[in-house]
């Protein structure tokens, strides 16, 4: 009986630990979105694609258990700034903040020629 709860125990322990290191598909796709956007090398994309996954369960799990309160998510969104920062240069830190704060358009900017 013991030996059948100790298999069961650890079957769920590996189940939560692989899916933590699973990249979730909205990380992915916001990730592929800024890697065009403030020109990601591949290496900084798979970096930032685990940060987020983590912010993004972690929000989830927070909103989940009724802890929505506006000073954990904040403490949350600060720490998953800070590894941005660590990983992104500069320039691709300054763009990155403007576009997660919405100051600038997702998209590139495309002027019409007058004549």
């Amino acid at each position: 009986m013991k030996v059948s709860y100790f298999f069961v125990a650890v079957l769920l322990l590996f189940s939560c630990a692989s899916s933590q290191n699973t990249p979730s598909p909205d990380a992915k796709r916001k990730i592929e979105e800024l890697r065009t956007l403030i020109h990601l090398s591949p290496d900084q994309a798979r970096k930032l694609t685990l940060i987020e996954a983590g912010y993004l369960n972690k929000s989830r799990q927070l909103s989940q258990r009724g802890n929505n309160k506006e000073s954990d998510l904040t403490k949350l969104k600060q720490k998953r700034t800070s590894s941005y920062k660590k990983i992104l240069s500069h320039e691709q830190f300054l763009k990155f903040q403007a576009i997660d704060n919405d100051l600038i358009k997702q998209a590139p900017v495309r002027f019409n020629k007058t004549k």
